[in-house]
């Protein structure tokens, strides 16, 4: 079963750039040398063959095209105002054969760029149950979080490329299609959206105890 991958690059860091003036997928985490996009790209082509994956990017951030472009030869860039948008256009692109990389491809996990600390172990994992599920929607999910990435069967491509907006592919995702797939991995859940973010990793004592993190314990 071909299964590819949008890395979802095409974001505008408002939240970051707020407080930094930089855009997110550009700085490098402590303890890292490699900017966000990179690391994230990285745990990626792990897991994925290089025809298997395309990075999605905006064309009101050059910067960011010319690092994904550094980094991986397939490239959509699009004019975008939200998640949604970007996963329409994307999708539309796939259905239209313009994504030559991704042709027949009979699953599709989408993956929020600034997700730099997930394991490649779970795109593995989650990679095989999309192949093997009935389901026509795999979610991990982390101590009952949901998290990233969203993998879809071929089924539902129509559907992805209809979408618009900032809310991602939030209306596609409802019980009955769904299966949820339990992870030990809390890099699913830990996206980048201001510096502070960046003070703590995954598993850290701090992390756990941040007040916006509720994660169940029981």
């Amino acid at each position: 079963m071909a299964i590819g991958i949008f890395i979802m690059a095409a974001g505008m860091s408002r939240r970051f750039k707020a407080e930094s003036n930089q855009h997110k997928l550009l700085v490098s985490p402590p303890l890292f040398e490699e900017a966000l996009l990179t690391l994230t790209y990285n745990r990626v082509k792990e897991a994925f063959k290089e025809e298997e994956i395309v990075i999605i990017t905006n064309q009101s951030e050059p910067e960011v095209t010319a690092l994904a472009h550094s980094l991986h030869p397939h490239i959509l860039t699009i004019e975008s105002q939200g998640l949604g948008d970007s996963i329409g256009i994307a999708a539309q692109s796939l259905l239209m054969g313009d994504l030559a990389p991704l042709r027949a491809l009979e699953g599709l996990f989408i993956l929020p760029a600034d997700l730099p600390y997930l394991l490649s172990e779970t795109l593995i994992l989650l990679k095989g149950y999309l192949e093997k599920s009935e389901s026509p929607i795999i979610r991990p999910q982390f101590h009952h979080i949901p998290g990233h990435p969203v993998g879809f069967k071929a089924m539902l491509f129509p559907q992805l490329a209809t979408l618009t907006g900032d809310l991602g592919a939030q209306t596609l995702l409802k019980p009955e299609l769904t299966r949820n797939i339990s992870v030990f991995d809390p890099g699913i859940i830990w996206d980048i959206d201001t510096p502070e973010d960046l003070l703590t990793q995954p598993g850290d004592h701090q992390w756990y105890n941040a007040p916006y993190l509720k994660v169940n314990r029981s």
